[in-house]
């Protein structure tokens, strides 16, 4: 089921619709997205495949006003799995308020690799 999922997660990231990668290991400044686009910022939490994973999202808009944000648990193979999962919750939320124009920022390197088409392995 994650593929036929993640397969719509690649049709909806258009050019008004991006997924960004950040670098954990460094301090990290939130960067607004161009006029007129809202960012998403997801998140999970994951410790293995015997625990429930969290997932958390946040909406803002170009001045970093707060519009929405929310949390989900579940469960994922590997943090790569449960990335994709919290993004598509966050997509999910973003097409019940109509969004056309999004930025999606991620900081897990293989899951936003996999979503804009580079051929991974995420078992």
């Amino acid at each position: 089921m994650i593929d036929y999922n993640v397969d719509r997660l690649q049709k909806l990231t258009s050019s008004s619709r991006t997924v960004t990668q950040i670098n954990r290991d460094s301090a990290t400044i939130w960067i607004p997205p161009a006029s007129g686009t809202i960012k998403i910022n997801v998140d999970i939490s994951f410790k293995s495949v015997d625990c429930t994973m969290g997932i958390g999202y946040i909406f803002r808009d170009p001045t970093g006003t707060f519009l929405t944000a929310g949390t989900k648990s579940g469960n994922a193979s590997n943090s790569e799995e449960g990335e994709c999962w919290g993004i598509l919750t966050a997509v999910q939320q973003g097409i019940k308020y109509k969004l056309k124009n999004v930025q999606i920022e991620s900081n897990n390197k293989l899951a936003v690799n996999y979503l804009q088409g580079e051929d991974v392995n995420l078992s």
